[in-house]
């Protein structure tokens, strides 16, 4: 179940996760609200796939993307994310080339 890997495996110590994809059947509000808030929490995770029923709404309050990290969000349902969040995710996306190109040039200069 859902809940139980957010618990076990995401409440504990930081995660090198960078790809989740999970399908949600009968997950309670409160588990998905808690799976964000581990993600948040302990992992620098890029891309987010769900399907089945997607609770976009949920990951916009959660402030997921507001990290940074996340730069790929999809859907393998029939709901797709609000436009509000691709443009976020596509912000965080444009961040991190635009952090790349920097960490380059500090490099090169050195």
């Amino acid at each position: 179940r859902l809940e139980e890997f957010a618990l076990r495996f995401l409440n504990g110590p930081f995660r090198v996760l960078k790809r989740l994809e999970f399908h949600l059947t009968s997950v309670s509000t409160e588990g998905l609200v808690n799976l964000f808030a581990a993600l948040k929490k302990n992992t620098r995770l890029s891309e987010l796939i769900m399907s089945g029923s997607c609770r976009f709404d949920l990951l916009a309050a959660s402030n997921l993307l507001e990290e940074g990290w996340l730069t790929k969000i999809s859907s393998r349902g029939n709901q797709n994310p609000s436009n509000a969040i691709f443009m976020a995710a596509k912000r965080n996306q444009e961040r991190m080339i635009a952090c790349r190109r920097a960490c380059v040039l500090l490099l090169a200069a050195k």
